[in-house]
């Protein structure tokens, strides 16, 4: 076989491949702010071993997936199904708010995550296993409504973490132009962030002049991304979902800085006790500004601890020659009750009391919350006054605990 023909075997098999991937191996919206402010990015994390997915990332999966209508509440637990039915509500007041005087309008087009391309023509076309063109960017929107000129995007942040808004945010701008070209009457798009969990949906609008301000950000950014190497990459917030973060100079040199500002020392022999109290002492010298700094920078170290325990787990599942110096040993999985009702029947049986067995159970609120909604078919404000009513006078709230934040979060009459 010829080199050639391998050559063209193997870009074959790589365009199929691609094929299968909906982001078509280029950039995508949703890391359209890493890219932005780290154009290698992209190309990094294209080198950079796959990452397991986290619960949380499953989670969200299963709850768009729920949201675009392409499966069932049944494949949800309690937690996900309220977070579901807390998006639905908050998108149909969005949806209200779009419309105005006009009340629930039928929108032209009704696209549930769809992802669009651009290509290399400057066209805009749906993304599907049949497409053939040549896309340089694609982006999905969870939720797409056209009437007229007038397009709303919606998408959905199911966590409970971060709260990100909509204005002067890359990845909704990026939606925005893709979806403004794909749709030619299209002259103003709003983009929604509803994060149920943060408080109100956040909202930005584009007119057309905007829109071009951002389709020429756009085009410019990729075009950074096509010239850069890894010795332009930069670290910053941008890095957490980076999959190339274990591998990537730059991350690694600011986490590195930012441990560094402890001046850390090593106590030869000392157990983790003594070190974690040295490091501590050590801390607690350090100048206010000097603290808050190294305060500043856990994030990345956390992440950065993260990212060499990830690649050393997977090094250790297929690489020889890591494997002389860690191997993965398998843990036995905690033991759990799947099977409540049998355990009570048979312990019921031999003397113990319902009164007895209640007492050391215990039932997580959504699900109380969940139980609820499956036997009235109640949901939104009436499901929870029907919660409120069964729980009150048998919840009790803990000890309440303290978290870092900076200080101008409580200006203003916070506390």
């Amino acid at each position: 076989m010829s080199f050639e023909h391998e050559e063209q075997m193997r870009a074959t098999e790589e365009a199929a491949q691609a094929a299968k991937d909906q982001r078509r191996g280029v950039p995508s919206a949703s890391g359209m702010e890493r890219l932005f402010n780290c154009p290698p990015s992209f190309e990094m994390e294209h080198l950079s071993p796959p990452e397991e997915e986290s619960e949380d990332a499953a989670s969200g999966t299963r709850i768009h997936a729920v949201l675009a209508l392409e499966a069932s509440t049944d494949t949800l637990n309690s937690d996900e199904l309220e977070t579901c039915d807390r998006c639905n509500e908050a998108s149909m007041r969005v949806i209200q708010d779009w419309n105005g005087s006009n009340g629930m309008v039928t929108p032209d087009h009704t696209l549930y995550e769809k992802r669009l391309g651009l290509t290399v023509f400057g066209a805009v076309f749906e993304v599907t296993p049949e497409s053939d063109a040549d896309f340089i960017f694609t982006g999905q929107a969870d939720l797409i409504l056209v009437k007229g000129s007038r397009a709303l995007v919606i998408d959905y942040k199911t966590g409970r973490g971060e709260t990100p808004v909509a204005q002067d945010n890359p990845q909704l701008a990026a939606l925005a132009v893709l979806v403004w070209q794909h749709f030619p009457a299209v002259q103003e798009v709003r983009v929604v962030i509803v994060q149920p969990w943060a408080g109100k949906p956040t909202i930005a609008d584009y007119s057309t002049n905007a829109l071009k301000l951002a389709k020429g950000w756009l085009l410019d950014a990729l075009d950074a991304a096509s010239k850069a190497t890894p010795d332009d990459a930069k670290a910053g917030e941008w890095c957490k979902y980076c999959k190339a973060k274990a591998q990537c100079p730059a991350f690694r040199n600011a986490a590195l800085a930012q441990v560094e500002r402890l001046n850390p020392i090593t106590i030869a022999g000392a157990d983790d006790e003594t070190q974690r109290r040295a490091l501590f002492a050590r801390a607690m010298e350090l100048s206010p500004e000097a603290l808050a700094a190294a305060v500043r920078g856990l994030g990345m170290v956390k992440r950065f601890v993260q990212a060499i325990d990830g690649a050393a787990r997977e090094r250790a599942r297929q690489d020889a020659e890591f494997q002389q110096f860690f191997v993965l040993r398998e843990k036995k999985g905690r033991r759990s009750i799947s099977d409540v009702g049998k355990v009570f029947s048979a312990c019921h049986s031999r003397g113990v009391t319902a009164e007895d067995f209640t007492a050391r159970c215990s039932i997580a609120l959504g699900d109380v919350k969940s139980l609820l909604r499956k036997a009235t078919g109640s949901k939104g404000k009436v499901l929870d006054a029907i919660n409120d009513e069964v729980l009150t006078g048998a919840v009790e709230v803990g000890k309440p605990t303290f978290e870092l934040v900076p200080a101008n979060e409580l200006e203003g009459g916070g506390g």
